[in-house]
């Protein structure tokens, strides 16, 4: 008979069976008749013609052997039996199915995000070509390269198809109506799409001249954002939106897909450098991509272009002095960070946790077993082989990760929301996470691997006991070597397993109290912080950009309950200042370059952050002003250019900016140190400047306070501070300092690790619970008849 018809029959066996016995019943009867015309009496008929034509039951079930697949049979009947004996013993096959969810379901999120994250191309054309370009220091650190040296890079690589520049840009300030508030938009050059080949849904991308001042009056949305802003309008391109003031029109929307240089970002303006920084190279301040020629490696075309780079620096030896080489990332590292090592830690939690659900399971299946021991001698004793009651517990014990596994759904789901819920906007590419066939691959092994560890685990138990000896076993009976060492096992491995997660949580959590324990060098009680933006279009001179944050800082001071309040360009903690070369007249060089970071601050900053000055004096009302060049260092610059000597009466320059370049600044007094970008930082030589000379508009700032009042009565007093003096101003991001602390990088991926660690350790422990239960009840029941 063909495999298809042995197939067929196996899936109608009772069908088959019942066409059998109709078919003997009618041969029977045939012969009976012939037997009575041959003068037979219909008893004595019946009587020759079952023994002529043998054992009923054998030839039946050598019929079925030719009809069906014996072994897809078995199979079924093995299914079908562990259904009955799982349906009679809720009480086993609860928790036992429970252990085997939250084992493969919280791996099956870990993997989710790992897949999404970590092994999934970029949703870009050809993304192995696409690389990050950056300058490399003399010091180990790293920059973007300047607007010039970009141009160069275009002119004179030889490995790359076309090059894209953006900028990390999140404060568009978007008007609707009377109301203005912050969007998150990035600003990129023309051939930025192009380069990372990019295809709007409808409309078109940026052209070349657009690119130019005046002519960039155009803005690309994202999907998502014309759906929840523009209800899907189709006649959406041509319209114009207010972004920083101006109107541009909307040429065309991209895919919610793209989703770069941030998850964030849903607008998207052309990249246009102010005059000054087309013309330094000293100004640092847009990265670029790269799109590499087909066949060419990262490292050729890091040859490549560390040879343009030397030749720069010995032709302009000033600017270029210490960039000698270029670093290359490929876009994906670039993309994840250190999100890769991170989810690889939480993957081996999520496997330690399901090889203890496995043991747990194992052990609950143990006890469950000997209870039967007395079934299985007898089913050995009716002729049952050994392959076959193995079989009998490999089913089982897949049935049972089987139903573990569709159950170990609504784990996963429940888990990837709550990662989702944790990391927020900083977990890299979380719009691309979604269900893909590589997850089903990915369960369907995690269940085999239950499956098989517990069943082979169980069937090495297996021993052949006489049934006369099993039924006679009395209570206080002890179980074999066997079973006694893979108890042992067990046990051995499931206390292995929690106490590596508990002391990897346990490192975690001090890690984390040691940073949290990190003076930040400021005074983070009561402090509140805003960001406060204003429209480009009105604010294009420095001056009058300055003056209204100083405006603004002055009217809030003199609102009831603040006790004092200042401006900042760049908040503490969040991330570092600009930076430039230092030069001090008259003392020796500390090295060939010394680099500070520098920021503008109104005069009551220091008060109000409750930042000491270990020397000198703070800022007098004509320093604010401008009409002396002052600036306040910090005590990592004073130990590093001074050493024990006093800084205060020297003067410096800055050699970075043609607006700041020639100036001499008389230092004037030394701040502690304060922790400008995380608190696993240490402190960078830093300055502060007088905020009124800022030399360039920056039309995005922070406002800090310091009040006793509710959050929510001084927001309301600011806003309407700030209508007052502008009404097209934006307030945003209002959050208490402790705030800014808690969710600043290193604090928020360490906790967020921390926390996940050991929530994996209270899961262990959880499972280590049921494991104790099945071992007690494993030895209880060895014990009793």
């Amino acid at each position: 008979m063909s495999l298809w018809n042995r197939l067929r029959n196996t899936f109608r066996a009772s069908g088959l069976d019942d066409d059998l016995a109709r078919e003997i019943d009618t041969h029977l009867a045939e012969s009976q008749d012939d037997k009575v015309r041959q003068g037979l009496t219909p008893e004595d008929a019946r009587l020759a013609a079952r023994m002529q034509f043998g054992n009923r039951s054998s030839y039946r079930e050598q019929t079925r052997e030719r009809n069906l697949l014996a072994w897809l049979e078995a199979m079924g009947q093995d299914i079908r039996y562990t259904v009955r004996q799982l349906r009679q013993s809720p009480g086993f096959a609860i928790p036992t199915i429970v252990l085997l969810a939250l084992g493969i379901g919280v791996n099956i999120a870990i993997f989710t995000l790992l897949n999404t994250i970590v092994l999934a191309s970029l949703p870009l054309h050809d993304p192995d070509r696409l690389v990050i370009l950056l300058d490399r220091h003399s010091d180990g650190g790293s920059s973007p390269p300047s607007w010039l040296d970009q141009r160069d890079f275009r002119e004179q690589n030889h490995v790359f198809e076309s090059f894209g520049a953006f900028s990390f840009d999140n404060s568009v300030l978007l008007q609707t109506g009377t109301e203005a508030f912050r969007v998150s938009g990035g600003s990129v050059t023309p051939d930025y799409f192009t380069t990372l080949g990019v295809q709007p849904l409808t409309g078109r991308l940026f052209t070349a001249a657009e690119g130019k001042a005046g002519q960039d009056n155009v803005v690309l949305i994202r999907e998502d954002f014309w759906h929840s802003q523009f209800g899907s309008d189709p006649a959406i391109l041509g319209k114009t939106i207010g972004l920083d003031g101006r109107k541009r029109t909307i040429i065309g929307i991209l895919p919610r897909s793209f989703t770069f240089p941030r998850d964030t970002t849903i607008l998207w303006i052309p990249l246009v450098p102010t005059p000054l920084q087309r013309a330094e190279r000293g100004w640092h301040g847009f990265p670029v991509i790269g799109r590499l020629k087909p066949g060419i490696t990262v490292a050729q075309a890091r040859t490549d272009l560390d040879a343009i780079m030397l030749r720069l620096s010995r032709q302009y030896p000033k600017e270029e002095t210490d960039r000698t080489a270029v670093l290359l990332f490929p876009l994906r590292d670039w993309t994840i960070g250190h999100m890769r090592e991170r989810l690889l830690v939480l993957q081996y939690a999520a496997m330690a946790v399901f090889l203890m659900a496995c043991a747990n399971v194992s052990s609950l299946v143990l006890a469950r077993y000997s209870a039967r021991r007395r079934e299985f001698a007898m089913r050995t004793a009716l002729g049952a082989s050994r392959s076959r009651l193995v079989r009998q517990r490999v089913t089982e014990a897949l049935a049972l990760a089987a139903i573990g596994c569709v159950s170990s759904a609504a784990v996963a789901w429940i888990c990837v929301k709550f990662l989702l819920y944790l990391y927020g906007s900083s977990l890299p590419r979380a719009a691309e996470i979604s269900a893909a066939p590589r997850l089903l691959w990915f369960a369907l092994a995690v269940t085999l691997a239950a499956a098989l560890l517990v069943g082979l685990t169980t069937a090495l138990q297996e021993e052949r006991h006489p049934l006369e000896s099993t039924l006679r076993e009395g209570a206080g009976a002890f179980g074999s070597r066997r079973s006694t060492r893979i108890r042992r096992v067990l046990v051995a491995l499931q206390v292995a397993s929690a106490l590596t997660l508990v002391c990897g949580s346990f490192e975690l959590l001090e890690s984390f109290q040691n940073l949290m324990r990190v003076n930040p060098g400021l005074d983070a009680s009561h402090l509140l912080t805003l960001h406060v933006t204003l429209p480009e279009n009105r604010y294009q001179e420095a001056a009058r950009c300055n003056q209204f944050f100083a405006g603004l800082t002055d009217r809030v001071n003199h609102l009831p309950g603040v006790q004092s309040a200042a401006s900042i360009n760049m908040l503490p903690v969040q991330a570092a200042g600009y930076n430039g070369d230092v030069e001090v007249p008259g003392l020796p060089p500390h090295s060939a370059r010394f680099f500070a970071e520098y920021r503008w601050i109104t005069g009551d900053y220091f008060r109000t952050m409750r930042i000491p000055l270990v020397q000198g004096r703070d800022f007098l009302p004509e320093e604010l002003a401008g009409a002396h060049h002052a600036v306040i260092i910090n005590h990592a610059m004073a130990r590093a250019l001074w050493h024990d000597r006093d800084p205060v009466g020297w003067t410096l320059k800055l050699n970075e900016s043609e607006a700041l370049n020639g100036i001499s600044y008389t230092v004037i007094g030394v701040a502690q140190d304060v922790h400008q970008s995380g608190l696993d930082i240490p402190p960078r030589p830093e300055m502060e400047f007088p905020l009124l000379t800022m030399p360039e508009p920056m039309t995005d700032q922070v406002v800090v306070l310091r009040s006793m009042l509710p959050e929510a009565t001084v927001i309301h007093s600011i806003r309407q501070q700030v209508r007052e003096v502008d009404s097209g101003a934006a307030v945003s991001d209002v959050k208490t300092m402790h705030e800014v602390l808690s969710g600043s990088y290193s604090v928020a991926y360490t906790r967020i690790l921390s926390l996940l660690l050991a929530t994996s350790a209270i899961l262990a422990l959880f499972i280590a619970a049921f494991g104790l239960y099945g071992v007690i009840s494993y030895l209880v029941t060895e014990r009793l008849r």
